[in-house]
């Protein structure tokens, strides 16, 4: 089974200002928000799918989308793509609309962003684990599928380029 995850979290306030440029937030646990970057999102903002490689090179178009989140906060872009166990992640923080440090590319680069954020992996298995994560990768479940449709007004489609990746 494979998973994919592309996604901006941030505090809870994020969700109000992001609705306009990058549609609702999802309310993670912890206090953080998760903007899914969809396909439409993507497509707007000229955001490649999975951009990092193994040199943990930004595109120019999602380090400008993270910089005006970031204005007086915290944010971070992540992204995990696992198929059969196997997989990476990756990280991106930035504060104050500047990248801190450098992307993060990793076995664990999101639980390394979230403990940024204060998030303790008590009684989880980690801290991916601890703000709900796993549940909103591109493995939706049908439960998933009809709450984002409900929530966001849209249809998923399986995407016709490999299983387990989805666009809404």
């Amino acid at each position: 089974m494979s998973y994919t995850l592309q996604a901006i979290i941030g505090p809870i306030d994020l969700r109000d200002e992001s609705t306009g440029a990058l549609g609702p937030g999802i309310e993670l646990r912890d206090g953080l928000t998760m903007i899914p970057l969809t396909n439409a999102i993507r497509e707007r903002f000229a955001i490649p799918f999975l951009p990092f490689d193994h040199e943990g090179t930004l595109p120019r178009s999602l380090e400008s989308v993270c910089q005006d989140l970031s204005r007086g906060r915290l944010i971070a872009h992540i992204e995990a793509s696992f198929f059969g166990g196997n997989g990476i992640q990756a990280n991106a923080v930035f504060e104050n609309e500047a990248l801190v440090g450098s992307p993060v590319i990793a076995p664990n680069a999101i639980n390394q962003a979230l403990r940024l954020f204060g998030v303790k992996a008590v009684g989880c298995f980690d801290e991916f684990a601890a703000v709900g994560l796993g549940r909103h990768g591109q493995s939706f479940n049908a439960s998933m599928q009809r709450r984002l449709k409900i929530r966001l007004g849209v249809s998923i489609f399986r995407a016709p380029w490999g299983a387990g990746r989805w666009r809404i």
